[in-house]
């Protein structure tokens, strides 16, 4: 499984540079499932944050400097389905951490810490320096943020921009699969939903960059037993091959290339923004779920990547392969033989 991102979109970035860290906006989101009740050692650590922390149901709020409130909401179901183990969260409240000037958070076993100065971002706390001008007492509860209508801009920017692609895709579906604002909705065989929620913005402000992200609708496999969703991160995207039937979750690096008769499937990573274990993957359709047949695994000091070009016929991929951002490469074809698939240079005439 390819592990999250720690990044925040470079128009994220551009479009808050000169924004006041006093403002925010609303977003009205389904109500989850999850019930996110307090425990009781929560529940202190609340108290004594003494109004800066709050919790209301699976949501947990935290006031920062500006104003501002961030907020985490649990998350363990995905519509009708359990969500898959990378999408889910369980945000509890540990208390405040004078010496490195934040909340410290639990999310499922893993410790996080929210700085109250800072733009919103999770840090590891055994790794973050402590604050140069020494510990920072708990802070006064500030003064409520203004509304500033540039973010209720900023997020119908990025919806416009993805139902763009998506609306023609989904409209194909006849209503198999449809958005409902924040949420892509699949409809199984067996009608279950599976719901897959976007994290643009918590509460009142943008999410941490390490849980910031969203999904559009990318198609179908030929025979339409799978469906593609593309996460979308910052420069990067992985994409879900879905199953129709019962909803299970294969990530791949890209954008597959399915065979002509829609029985295979290549991927490779696009670039080396992020880092993943494999390089380029060849999947089999023919089951009821994904499964990987051959794997191009990176070495430690391999800074290429593959671009597929197409599949020459059910048996041949032609791919490139070259340094990131080089712009060349060497011509690699990807076949099959009586002992499995094989990858290699093309050989010249």
């Amino acid at each position: 499984m390819i592990r999250r991102k720690l990044v925040l979109t470079a128009f994220l970035l551009a479009t808050f540079a000169g924004a006041s860290a006093a403002t925010y906006i609303t977003v009205q989101r389904p109500p989850a499932a999850d019930d996110g009740g307090a425990t009781p050692a929560e529940r202190a650590a609340i108290a004594a944050a003494r109004g800066l922390v709050r919790r209301q149901g699976p949501a947990l709020s935290m006031k920062l400097h500006g104003g501002a409130e961030l907020t985490l909401t649990d998350r363990s179901r995905c519509g009708d389905l359990a969500c898959p183990p990378n999408l889910v969260e369980r945000y509890r409240f540990r208390g405040w951490n004078a010496r490195l000037g934040g909340y410290l958070l639990d999310n499922g076993g893993q410790a996080a810490l929210l700085p109250f100065d800072e733009d919103p971002t999770l840090l590891d706390p055994a790794h973050t320096e402590p604050l140069a001008q020494g510990p920072l007492p708990l802070p006064a509860v500030p003064p409520p943020a203004v509304h500033d209508e540039g973010l209720t801009r900023w997020l119908a920017g990025i919806g416009k921009e993805r139902a763009r692609a998506e609306e023609p895709l989904l409209a194909a579906q006849k209503g198999r699969v449809r958005r409902e604002a924040d949420q892509l909705i699949l409809t199984l065989a067996d009608g279950r939903r599976l719901a897959l929620s976007d994290d643009l913005l918590c509460g009142q402000l943008p999410c941490p960059p390490q849980i910031f992200h969203s999904f559009a609708y990318a198609g179908t496999s030929p025979d339409g037993r799978f469906h593609l969703v593309q996460e979308h991160w910052d420069e990067a995207a992985s994409t879900l091959l879905i199953s129709a039937a019962d909803g299970h979750m294969t990530e791949l690096m890209g954008v597959p290339r399915f065979s002509p008769d829609g029985k295979l499937a290549v991927d490779a990573l696009p670039d080396l923004q992020w880092s993943a274990p494999n390089r380029l993957e060849l999947w089999s359709l023919t089951g009821a779920h994904p499964r990987l047949v051959f794997q191009q695994m990176a070495s430690a000091d391999d800074d290429s990547v593959f671009t597929i070009e197409t599949w020459t016929d059910n048996a041949h991929v032609r791919l490139t392969r070259g340094a990131w951002g080089a712009g060349k490469g060497i011509p690699m074809m990807l076949s099959h033989h009586q002992y499995g698939w094989v990858l290699g240079p093309v050989e010249r005439n």
